[in-house]
């Protein structure tokens, strides 16, 4: 950006904020000595709240400032638009989205809230294994619905629970598709991962993976820290999302209640698109 006297940047500060490597006291003495604004001394800043706070045409979200706000999407259909529209813009969004193909198939009927309790590993690893081998149930379903490795996403907030589902889930596809390894080596790659790594990208359905039981409850307050990850979690998914994890638990946390009680009413009313 130092290349050039004027620029335009087009982005969303409610997505997932920027990974940052340097270390806060560099960064804080770097603002102390060029006499940054407090404003900015944030370090998950970005470029997209710099150029918002410059833009006088604009609009809050979240108490955050955003300049020229595009009011339509064209991601995904409810609930997701719902939740996301609730919980991270105010109600002020208008859904374009197109509904799938009357023809279309998919291996969850609706989207869901998937109850499932268990004990995690531990010890900042946060992987419950009930909740991996309901994965597995959905995916060896999803074979037979796709004719093949489905254009599913298996995504969680957690590297722990990333890194545990993988081989589980290699081990159980080796089983259903042999002599296929690579094939199955590269749809994990593509299509298992944290929420970070999956922004910007989007599948036709989408399971989360929550993980956690009763002594990681700072952990899954951590999820909930702010509205960003569940709000690029969610919107992954076109058309249908199943949030796997323990409801006693998840219910308790910020904006994940919100997600709850919405797909608790959208199942009630037998929504299917």
């Amino acid at each position: 950006m130092w290349r050039f006297k004027k620029s335009i940047i087009v982005g969303d500060p409610l997505q997932v904020e920027p990974v940052v490597t340097i270390p806060k006291e560099i960064s804080k003495a770097f603002a102390e000595k060029y006499q940054i604004p407090t404003i900015y001394r944030k370090s998950e800043i970005s470029v997209q709240n710099l150029a918002d706070n410059l833009n006088k045409y604009g609009g809050y979200r979240n108490n955050l400032w955003v300049g020229c706000p595009l009011i339509v999407h064209r991601r995904c259909i409810n609930p997701m638009f719902e939740i996301s529209n609730q919980i991270v813009y105010n109600g002020r969004m208008i859904n374009e989205t197109k509904q799938p193909e009357a023809d279309k198939k998919f291996v969850l009927e609706h989207s869901q809230w998937i109850n499932i309790k268990g004990k995690e590993i531990g010890d900042k690893n946060h992987f419950v294994k009930e909740q991996g081998e309901k994965v597995c149930e959905i995916i060896n379903k999803s074979i037979e619905v796709y004719g093949g490795l489905p254009k599913i996403y298996i995504i969680s907030p957690f590297k722990s629970v990333i890194k545990e589902i993988k081989p589980m889930l290699a081990k159980n596809l080796n089983l259903i598709l042999p002599r296929q390894k690579q094939k199955i080596d590269d749809w994990i790659e593509e299509s298992v991962g944290t929420v970070h790594t999956f922004q910007g990208k989007e599948a036709y359905e989408v399971l989360f993976v929550l993980g956690c039981d009763n002594t990681a409850i700072s952990a899954a307050n951590w999820a909930g820290k702010n509205v960003n990850l569940l709000n690029v979690a969610i919107t992954r998914a076109k058309y249908r999302i199943a949030m796997i994890g323990d409801e006693d638990i998840w219910n308790g946390v910020n904006f994940f209640s919100d997600a709850i009680m919405i797909l608790g009413d959208f199942r009630d009313t037998n929504q299917i698109h």
